[in-house]
Parts: structure tokens; C-alpha cells; sequence
């Protein structure tokens, strides 16, 4: 069907855009990847838990496990050092009809001297969806909660970061991704991001809280 054909096209491009106009937190880290993703939309399935090591696997692991990136692999400079990314997009392209969430994923890995230092997955498909209670973010309290407190509120966490991507070389960022976009017929739906990230450091303490949607800050602590 042209019509459906073109439409997906279309909200294929405003879910790339999206990407596009994501920005980094206060920490450092702008959703490096979700800010790449274009080029083709190639299936690939996200990795078991702990698959790829933050903090120890490289590029050539990433490659073994999930396959060839769908997009360039592009460089940048974060907190003065530099890094390397490698971005996966998958879109499904039926079924996608008008007032629908469209069916999507990604991942990004981001690697400094070729070590992973930064992943994250972001998913709008039934059984992986990263969406979170956003509601519950406020709850977390810098300096008073801990990881597990963190997990408990949140769930199980879309991506993992360390340093250079944090601020502190004991600090680990947990990060809470969900961003999506609505089918609107023949004309491209507007994206919708939740971005949380929740640093806590080698005590297991929350030392650092944000919250935006749509890059505009809710949260911060």
C-alpha cells in the first residue's frame, strides 16, 4: 500500500529527528547515539543481560554480539576525552497504523580507547519496551537514596554509563530512556522523550537525579 508505505517513511524520519534533537545532561552525556540515528533500519536483537560489559568489552565484542552498527560509527569529545559510537536502529515497517505507537528500537554503545563506557537500549516494542514510571522519578533523594532504592522505583535500568561519561571516575550512571512516537496518518506524528539518569557512586549513594521530556528539564537534583 503507497499510502501506509509512505507514511511509515515519513514518521520514520520524524523518529530520526527526534534522535537528532536530543541533548546531553548535566552530566555529559547526550543520549551520545540517540543523537546518530540514521542510514537503514536493519533488525538486530538486544544482547542478554550483561552480553556486553560497561567497562571492559570492545568494539569487536559489540560487533560479535549485535552485529554490524546500522549506522556509521561516528567520533566525539566528552568531558575532554574522546569517544567512539556505535549506533543500531530497527524499525518495524507494518502495522503501523494511524493513533499507533510505532514499533521501534535501538541501542548505542559509546567507547573510549575502544572500551565500553556507555550503552544504552530504547524500545517502544511490546515484551522490551523501555518505558518507566516517570512519575516516581521525583521520589529519589540525592545523598539520602541508594541504587537499590533507585531499582526499586524505576525498574531495571535502559543503559549503563561511566567515566568519561560521568563526571566522577567513581561515579556510575543509570539511565532511564523511553521515547516514541504516535502514528498520525499521512501526516508524521511528534516524538515524545523521557530521559532520566541517576548517578550513584561507590557506596551505592544517588549523588546526582535528572528528568527531561522532550529535552526540556523537569528534575534536578
Amino acid at each position: 500500500n503507497p499510502r501506509i508505505f509512505l507514511t511509515n517513511q515519513l514518521n520514520k524520519g520524524e523518529i530520526m529527528k527526534s534522535f537528532q534533537e536530543l541533548k546531553l545532561l548535566s552530566i555529559a552525556v547526550v543520549m551520545i547515539g540517540l543523537s546518530s540515528m540514521t542510514g537503514c533500519s536493519t533488525k538486530f536483537i538486544r544482547p542478554a543481560p550483561d552480553a556486553i560489559t560497561v567497562g571492559k568489552s570492545t568494539s569487536a565484542d559489540v560487533k560479535k554480539i549485535v552485529g554490524d552498527p546500522t549506522s556509521p560509527v561516528y567520533a566525539a569529545t566528552v568531558n575532554n576525552s574522546k569517544v567512539t559510537v556505535m549506533p543500531y536502529f530497527y524499525q518495524d515497517m507494518w502495522g503501523n497504523f494511524p493513533g499507533v505507537i510505532i514499533s521501534w528500537r535501538s541501542s548505542t554503545y559509546t567507547l573510549n580507547n575502544d572500551v565500553v563506557v556507555g550503552e544504552q537500549f530504547n524500545s517502544t516494542i511490546g515484551g522490551e519496551s523501555t518505558e518507566f514510571p516517570t512519575d516516581k522519578v521525583s521520589l529519589i533523594e540525592k545523598g539520602k537514596s541508594t541504587k537499590a532504592d533507585v531499582l526499586a522505583l524505576l525498574g531495571t535500568p535502559s543503559g549503563k554509563i561511566i567515566f568519561p561519561l560521568t563526571k566522577s571516575i567513581d561515579e556510575i550512571g543509570l539511565l532511564y530512556t523511553y521515547s516514541y512516537v504516535r502514528n498520525a496518518g499521512i501526516f508524521t506524528g511528534k516524538p515524545t522523550t523521557y530521559l532520566a539518569v541517576v548517578t550513584i557512586n561507590s557506596q551505592n549513594e544517588v549523588t546526582s537525579v535528572s528528568l527531561k521530556k522532550d529535552d526540556v528539564e523537569l528534575i534536578k537534583k
